[in-house]
């Protein structure tokens, strides 16, 4: 991650992208050969919470878990990744999650989509579970992707999201991603 000096940063990258090490890079003008993966399209004020979504499920227990490795699956060589998380409400909420979703993967994009980690978060502890009614919106949503796309799913539970509310965060990556 750099503000400035772009090409100091780059070549500490390319040291560790050489080395066999997951680089990821969130800068401008990041020279794509010394990352593995290069966000698109986000601006400084947006770091924190890229950085955020990268690295929580990682280090958060999951119902359905993901790891570092599902991380490299989906970024290691891809280029360009990008992130959009987005919330549902009430009766349908992940269905409305998925829909947003859906709605910001344009078949533009989608067409150079390589890999897609998809994250569901919940408040487990709240009155209203989910059920496996719910479930059918996201896994229509990952049977409907093209099969050229390696998707990884993983949900989690977060105190911090109401009790009637789901965020759905996707990590989508590809090669040509940047041109879609």
């Amino acid at each position: 991650m750099a503000k400035d000096n772009e090409d100091h940063a780059n070549s500490i990258a390319k040291t560790f992208h050489d080395a066999g090490v997951l680089t990821l890079g969130l800068l401008d003008n990041a020279d794509l050969d010394c990352y593995d993966s290069v966000v698109s399209e986000a601006s400084c004020t947006e770091t924190p919470d890229l950085i955020k979504a990268i690295l929580q499920p990682i280090v958060t227990q999951g119902m359905i878990a993901y790891d570092f490795n599902d991380l490299r699956a989906t970024l290691a060589d891809t280029k360009h990744f990008f992130i959009k998380a987005v919330m549902g409400y009430g009766e349908g909420r992940i269905a409305e999650a998925v829909d947003c979703i859906k709605g910001a993967l344009t078949s533009s994009i989608l067409n150079t989509v390589e890999h897609i980690s998809i994250f569901l978060y919940f408040n487990k502890d709240g009155q209203q579970p989910l059920t496996m009614q719910e479930m059918t919106a996201l896994t229509d949503f990952v049977s409907g992707l093209p099969e050229s796309i390696y998707v990884i799913w993983a949900v989690y539970p977060d105190e911090s999201i109401e009790d009637t509310e789901v965020k759905v965060s996707i990590l989508a990556a590809g090669k040509e991603l940047e041109n879609g």
